[in-house]
């Protein structure tokens, strides 16, 4: 359960940074 929580917040990070980029 951990992972998928780790793994959900970097998929959004990733989603922001790609919108900023």
């Amino acid at each position: 359960a951990k992972l998928y929580y780790l793994r959900d917040r970097v998929g959004k990070a990733a989603k922001v940074k790609s919108k900023i980029r």
